[in-house]
């Protein structure tokens, strides 16, 4: 059992190199929520159990490699026959919807479709990882510290409001939903398209396609023009 332990903290020392504690660490992150405003409630019950990072989580972010891709070869690579006719079938689908959102916000619904075809395979790969151990984990390791301690406190103050559930889930790296937003994105571009108070990525599909577009539209997507035109360099 000692041995057992001691492995367990050598092992998360090694892939942390953090001098300060999980623990410490989780408190300064419960200094900083509470003083922007989330409740001890909501603090309570979203590090409940939270009581070490995951390792496996920093091995799944540092083995993305860097990589240098041209244009046609990314497309090849992402987009296949299935992919296209599953997308076909979701813009077929879900014509009112998308063409409702489409028209408030100015993107073509079969964008909308696309993005969320690039993002999730159109929700059929969100993740299943806890947002909050996710985000934490990623938070405690000194390497991108800075940014995702401010993306681990947005999806705290959206908890806090109720926009998002305690128990989110999401991609190992923290970004949620069909559309795969991370909480920043949630609040700078979620929206709550059927008024019930929340912004769900997961289940909502109004939701869904209206924060698709906005985003789109918000990043500056122009109404009317087409997203693309292969040019040949002299």
């Amino acid at each position: 059992m000692f041995l057992r332990f001691f492995c367990l903290v050598f092992l998360t020392t090694s892939v942390f190199a953090n001098s300060q504690s999980f623990e410490d660490f989780l408190d300064q992150v419960r200094k900083s929520a509470t003083e922007q405003g989330v409740s001890k409630a909501t603090l309570d019950k979203a590090f409940l159990g939270l009581v070490e990072p995951k390792p496996e989580i920093i091995d799944s972010d540092k083995s993305q490699a860097e990589f240098t891709q041209n244009f046609w070869r990314y497309v090849n690579k992402r987009v296949s026959k299935t992919r296209l006719n599953n997308g076909n079938d979701t813009l077929n689908q879900n014509a009112t919807l998308l063409n409702k959102a489409s028209q408030k916000y100015g993107v073509p619904a079969h964008l909308i479709v696309a993005f969320m075809g690039l993002e999730s395979n159109y929700g059929n790969y969100m993740g299943n990882e806890r947002l909050i151990q996710s985000l934490a984990t990623l938070a405690y390791d000194p390497r991108r510290s800075k940014f995702f301690t401010r993306e681990l406190i947005a999806a705290l103050k959206l908890m806090d409001k109720k926009t998002i559930p305690i128990d989110a889930t999401g991609s190992w790296a923290g970004a949620m939903g069909a559309v795969q937003f991370m909480p920043s994105n949630v609040i700078a571009y979620g929206v709550d398209a059927n008024n019930d108070g929340k912004v769900d990525l997961w289940n909502n599909k109004e939701d869904i396609y209206a924060s698709a577009a906005n985003f789109l539209s918000e990043l500056g997507w122009k109404k009317g023009e087409k997203w693309g035109r292969e040019a040949l360099i002299p």
